[in-house]
């Protein structure tokens, strides 16, 4: 069995990591040179499952396509990268606000706590885990 832990949010999603459930990583090269983040898929439908980088390890980012949870619609869409946008990519609908970079003053842990989705501690509320 493994575990990831989702330090932002207080999460932890458990999962059987068995010979029903494998997945491969893949490193992608940058001017010649490997990245520190690692992508993971699963081995079986190559579906994008997680990232993790080794700059911050004690974070996992999974892939909303492997989230199983019904979560909440958000009330307003974070988007960031602007200046990275090709003109061909429309921006979600409103409410939605944009970044020309990623937003450093607020990570995703204070977002969570930001639009009610924490308890008074400051964990993930019953109701999305």
């Amino acid at each position: 069995m493994f575990q990831l832990h989702l330090a932002a949010v207080g999460k932890t999603i458990h999962g059987g990591y068995n010979e029903l459930i494998k997945y491969r990583k893949y490193h992608a090269i940058k001017d010649g040179k490997p990245v520190t983040s690692e992508r993971n898929f699963c081995s079986n439908c190559s579906t994008m499952l997680w990232l993790w980088d080794e700059e911050w390890p004690e974070l996992i980012h999974p892939f909303v396509s492997a989230i199983d949870t019904k979560l909440p619609m958000p009330k307003e869409m974070v988007c960031i990268m602007e200046d990275s946008k090709p003109d061909w990519v429309r921006w979600p609908e409103e409410p939605r606000r944009t970044f020309k970079e990623y937003n450093k003053a607020q990570g995703i842990a204070q977002w969570h706590k930001d639009n009610d989705y924490c308890d008074k501690n400051g964990e993930l509320k019953a109701e999305y885990c």
